[in-house]
């Protein structure tokens, strides 16, 4: 997938979405965001995209958080980055929404 330089999350997580051919209405209701507009202003930049979606677009586009976050393949810190791919191996909905709880009271995120 091709990006024009200065390309946003907003725009990474939009051309991550057609990729799959997918409307916003689809990524909603898989992600159970609140109104395809919420997914839209996540697109548009006009609202942030929280840790939980953004590990749940990781997860399902097979991509990683600093690519959707900076446009970068790795964050450069190894710890970071193998967090996220634990995270994303949790099956345990009620173990995920825990860790998820502990990774974003962090600093770092």
């Amino acid at each position: 997938m091709k990006l024009a330089a200065g390309a946003t999350v907003g725009d990474r997580i939009k051309a991550l979405r057609e990729s799959r051919g997918l409307s916003q209405k689809d990524m909603s209701d898989e992600f159970v965001i609140t109104g395809r507009s919420t997914l839209a202003n996540y697109e548009l930049g006009l609202r942030e995209i929280p840790v939980s979606i953004l590990l749940l677009y990781s997860k399902k586009f097979n991509v990683s958080t600093d690519w959707i976050l900076k446009g970068e393949t790795s964050s450069g810190n190894s710890e970071i980055d193998e967090l996220v791919r634990a995270y994303s191996s949790i099956n345990n909905e009620v173990v995920k929404k825990a860790v998820l709880r502990q990774i974003e009271g962090l600093e770092c995120f």
